[in-house]
């Protein structure tokens, strides 16, 4: 009985990470694309790779794979 109700409340919270990963993934994609709207040279691409890298620290560390100093 108690493995199945860990396993239901695992069910739930994978449910609630994938919705929590998807808004990073959307802020992420709206700043990449403001970013890149009115192009200006060497900000743009700098504001997109630290976009992206904030994106793969936080979904890193919504799985519990990131560790935190």
């Amino acid at each position: 009985m108690y493995s199945e109700a860990i396993v239901i409340a695992q069910v739930v919270d994978l449910k609630s990470k994938r919705r929590l990963a998807w808004q990073y993934i959307g802020s992420a994609a709206s700043a990449c694309f403001t970013a890149g709207f009115i192009p200006i040279t060497g900000i743009t691409p700098a504001a997109a790779i630290a976009s992206q890298v904030a994106l793969c620290i936080k979904i890193a560390s919504l799985n519990g794979s990131h560790r935190q100093e």
